[in-house]
């Protein structure tokens, strides 16, 4: 493995920990649902507490896979292709099924759709730059 090819690595194992990081972030902020924040976001509260917070399992546990991945992209092609599918996949659908549902805070859902598909775009280049080298 030449230098160029572990400097894309790393770039990638950055990348995944970093939106490992913003999952957990945003899980937190989901089982909290801070009052200040919901305000800040123009969030209503939700109809459903306990429903509101199961939302925030998947992004608890998904980026587990995220850090297997992470730990050895290049050994673990596996863990990466998992992540890509979970991120693009999971940003599609929420994006999709908020779009056709309408729910109050609807702008709220489509800015957790975006950052989704944006981290998986980001996590995609970054692997096909390391697989390409």
């Amino acid at each position: 493995m030449n230098a160029s090819t572990r400097r894309r690595g790393g770039a990638l194992s950055l990348s995944l920990r970093l939106g490992t990081a913003y999952d957990w972030l945003l899980a937190l902020s989901i089982l909290l649902a801070p009052p200040a924040l919901m305000r800040a976001l123009a969030f209503p509260p939700p109809a459903d507490s306990f429903l509101f917070k199961l939302t925030a399992m998947p992004l608890v546990f998904f980026p587990l896979v995220y850090l297997a991945a992470a730990a050895d992209p290049g050994a673990r092609p596996w863990a990466v292709r998992l992540s890509l599918a979970y991120r693009l996949a999971g940003g599609a659908l929420l994006g999709g099924v908020a779009l056709w549902a309408q729910p109050p805070g609807l702008h709220v859902y489509l800015l957790a759709a975006l950052a989704d598909l944006v981290w998986g775009g980001l996590h995609a280049l970054l692997w096909r730059r390391g697989v390409a080298a």
